[in-house]
């Protein structure tokens, strides 16, 4: 991962570069704190990752694929071995500017697959068209496009990614790169920077419109024990806690910005439930009404309204419990439906992006719970049921998904008085949803139930919070976390995971009349979760507050 028409490079003083791009380069840095890393490809062969990591390598950039033609040969091995050997992972893109920019990306995050929640942003390398023949690695594979279309390009590819993943994208170049090609840099450091600027000291220079790199490629010829030959040596600049930051996604929402009414003149729901139910990564809503035949209308999110979509299902009575989540692991939200007096049974109602299927029952036996709750509790990308009673010995009994049924995995907890809120949620990051515990007589703590895959661990994680009028959890700051927002006498402050517990509840908004149901979901397709509020009395109307 070389910009191959940087020149000869120079000592340093201070912070004047000389002799590398320093005529396109606008802005000068030094490093402070920053955290080791590699990017490396094919060309490295079979790596050592452990000896990598022993030798203090945190964090690797790993070649995925390049324009629509190629896949990295190592790529899955060295995706699967890095994280293994704890080290902070991130894929990268080598982008072809002579072809589609939405078709790259596409073939990237075929290749990628899903991301999890402390895997770096993906990273796009820009280095063609340089001047140089063989600049995509053959001869006369000079990258030439006008540069209008270059710019478009970039840009659908890091649009694409970023609804894609919910993480923005970090675009690698070297300084001389838009201004050498005449690509109009203007609003493109909405994505962040990876500059290549190889120097023997800590200082470098760097283009505008970019106010400061995120990460600096530093050497070419770097080596590493575990790694043959040179490679590429790169370093984060910022502390290891701003890397993971990074690598979450967090986008500093401070607030729920009202955006008016999406949707009016819906009635009062007797059940309403928030999902992707047609897989665009936007959530909609679906509303059933008992009086209206037993039927669920879903009103799809548009990304800046709610529009209904008409009846995806009819003829149900009314539950003794519902839910919705990905029970099936295809990206499309589904429902569960609970009917204690049908011999206890859970049936779930598969999404086809358009209408509700009845799967059947995929377990029968189990009696009406006290709470019961939705999430992926072993992490397998299918969402399962946690069930809790109080009367048998206040018990959490986990019903994992096969993608077809649910398989009773017994008791995951026992001994857990009855909350006075709970929610779930991956409230620690690991890829496996957690449970929220609030208990009011308890010093107003909130403890969380941690996911191990098998069981739930019991950590404290807030106190001395006020009983909420409601409470929700979702990922506010789209760091990969979830987080829990409190609403209480016409305000929401959010309590923002660490991972290991909640910082200081902050008033996101305020000025907000009771609701007659609210939820939150991402809605406008961000990757951060939007709250949405149904008002009967105002045009029943749901207005959807969005997190910025």
């Amino acid at each position: 991962m070389k910009a191959i028409t940087l020149i000869s490079i120079l000592a340093i003083t201070g912070c004047a570069v000389e002799g590398v791009d320093d005529t396109s380069a606008e802005l000068s840095t030094c490093a402070g704190a920053t955290v080791e890393g590699v990017d490396v490809s094919d060309g490295q062969g079979a790596i050592d990752w452990a000896a990598a990591r022993g030798a203090g390598i945190e964090w690797a950039a790993i070649k995925a694929t390049q324009g629509t033609y190629n896949t990295q040969a190592t790529f899955a091995a060295n995706w699967q071995h890095a994280r293994a050997a704890g080290v902070l992972r991130g894929a990268y893109h080598f982008f072809d500017p002579r072809e589609d920019g939405v078709a790259q990306a596409q073939h990237f995050l075929a290749v990628v697959g899903p991301l999890a929640a402390d895997d770096l942003p993906p990273m796009l390398d820009l280095e063609c068209p340089d001047g140089n023949s063989a600049c995509l690695g053959w001869a006369g594979g000079t990258g030439a496009t006008p540069a209008g279309l270059i710019r478009q390009r970039v840009i659908a590819f890091l649009d694409t990614v970023e609804q894609a993943t919910g993480k923005r994208p970090i675009v690698y170049t070297f300084n001389a790169y838009f201004s050498s090609n005449g690509v109009d840099t203007t609003g493109l450091d909405r994505w962040p920077l990876w500059i290549a600027y190889p120097v023997s000291g800590g200082c470098f220079q760097f283009p505008a419109p970019w106010a400061q790199p995120a990460m600096w490629q530093w050497s070419w010829t770097g080596q590493v024990p575990g790694i043959a030959g040179g490679v590429d040596r790169d370093r984060f600049l910022g502390t290891r806690e701003q890397l993971l930051a990074l690598a979450h996604g967090a986008s500093g929402a401070t607030r729920f910005e009202g955006s008016g009414a999406w949707l009016s003149g819906f009635g009062r729901p007797d059940l309403a439930l928030v999902g992707d139910f047609d897989g665009d990564h936007r959530d909609d809503i679906a509303w059933y009404e008992h009086w209206n035949g037993g039927a669920v209308t879903v009103a799809r999110s548009t990304g800046a309204a709610l529009v209904a979509s008409g009846t995806w299902l009819t003829g149900y009575g009314t539950p003794d419990w519902a839910a919705a989540g990905d029970f099936d692991g295809d990206g499309k939200t589904d429902l569960v439906w609970y009917e204690a007096w049908n011999g206890g049974a859970l049936t779930v109602l598969r999404s086809t992006g358009a209408g509700f299927v009845n799967d059947g029952a995929w377990l029968r036996g189990f009696g009406r719970p006290d709470r019961a709750f939705v999430g992926d509790f072993d992490g397998d990308g299918k969402d399962d049921l946690a069930w809790y009673e109080a009367w048998n010995d206040h018990a959490l009994t986990v019903m994992l998904s096969t993608g077809h049924g649910f398989a009773s995995r017994g008791r995951w907890a026992t001994g857990i008085g009855a909350p006075d809120w709970a929610a779930a949620g991956d409230l620690d990051g690991d890829g496996k949803a957690d449970i929220a515990w609030y208990e009011a007589w308890n010093q107003g703590a909130i403890h969380v139930l941690h996911s191990t895959g098998g069981g739930f661990d019991v950590r404290p994680w807030a106190s001395q919070l006020a009983t909420p009028t409601l409470g929700f959890v979702g990922d506010v700051d789209r760091d990969g976390v979830a987080d829990v927002a409190w609403y209480q006498n016409g305000a929401i402050a959010v309590g923002r995971s660490t991972g290991a517990g909640a910082g200081d509840f902050a008033t996101f908004v305020s000025g907000w009349g009771a609701p007659g149901w609210a939820a939150l979901g991402d809605f406008d397709g961000d990757g951060r979760a939007d709250v949405a509020w149904y008002e009967l009395w105002n045009r029943a109307s749901i207005n959807i507050g969005l997190a910025r």
